[in-house]
């Protein structure tokens, strides 16, 4: 009887493999009113595979401000209770394919009176 060999996982990507970019067709959130009077923003960051291989992603991205000499100044906090919704999925991408996800913020409205 002959065994069937188990093909291996597909390996997460790594920095090296992503070419990141901010889809600028695709910016939804003007400032629009949000929740509890905040005003939204967002940008769509698409995230290609430069290597010839396949990679996966799983979850959110993770995003920094950083300051003119690199260091990281504020670090974006995670959620899935964003105005613009999200899972927790796993995406395999090809060589040379995309994924994408929102990249979002808020901005607080100054109290008025």
């Amino acid at each position: 009887m002959a065994v069937l060999a188990t093909p291996s996982a597909v390996p997460r990507c790594v920095e090296s493999q992503l070419h990141a970019t901010i889809d600028s067709g695709h910016i939804p959130g003007s400032g629009n009113p949000g929740r509890d009077g905040r005003l939204a923003h967002a940008v769509l960051v698409d995230f290609e595979n430069t290597s010839t291989r396949a990679c996966t992603l799983y979850g959110y991205p993770g995003a920094a401000i950083v300051g003119f000499d690199g260091s990281q100044v504020q670090q974006a906090t995670r959620t899935t209770r964003g105005n613009y919704g999200g899972r927790d999925t796993t995406v395999t991408l090809r060589p040379r394919h995309y994924a994408a996800a929102y990249l979002e913020g808020e901005k607080s409205t100054a109290p008025t009176g």
